[in-house]
């Protein structure tokens, strides 16, 4: 594979990941449950946020995962580490959109950003240290290590969206 792929090999790379499937259903059957449950008590939900929830956030994340940047994670390391950035930075942007915690019971909901994870990852200054650390983590051996250790590199795709998560959602 040169460094750079054609258009069509990128347009055209796809997995399938059983990890990247499973958090995609969970997260829908989560979500659309959620709203199917509050509309039943009688209260509105914007369509423009389910929508937003899944063309913003999951669809993306299923692009990444699942596509060329999933697919050569292990073997570019440009590739990891765009791939890293966008699970870090746009997913849980996109996620947010949708408003997931706008869903749970006030009690569950205040908890929640009540949280010591929650408290500290959504402050502002622990949010720029720990994005730092991410991109300086791609400037050492480790990064290698990362990507090319295939249970570590599964996981990866998981938790570095729910880190960016706690960052997002304590501040929408």
């Amino acid at each position: 594979m040169p460094p750079t792929p054609p258009v069509d090999v990128f347009l055209s790379t796809w997995r399938a990941d059983p990890g990247t499937i499973g958090a995609l259903l969970v997260a829908s059957i989560a979500y659309l449950g959620t709203v199917a449950r509050m509309r039943r008590r009688g209260k509105s939900w914007p369509v423009r946020r389910t929508v937003g929830f899944f063309a913003l956030g999951l669809l993306p994340y299923a692009v990444i995962e699942l596509g060329f940047l999933g697919s050569y994670s292990s073997e570019l390391r440009w590739a990891f580490s765009t791939r890293i950035a966008l699970l870090i930075f746009v997913i849980p942007a996109g996620v947010a959109a949708g408003r997931p915690l706008d869903l749970l019971p006030a009690g569950v909901r205040e908890r929640l950003l009540a949280s010591r994870l929650t408290r500290i990852l959504g402050n502002a200054m622990v949010a720029t240290i720990v994005i730092a650390a991410v991109f300086c983590l791609f400037l050492t051996p480790l990064a290698g290590i990362l990507r090319v250790n295939p249970a570590v590199e599964a996981s990866l795709g998981i938790v570095v969206p729910l880190v960016g998560l706690a960052m997002v959602l304590p501040m929408t």
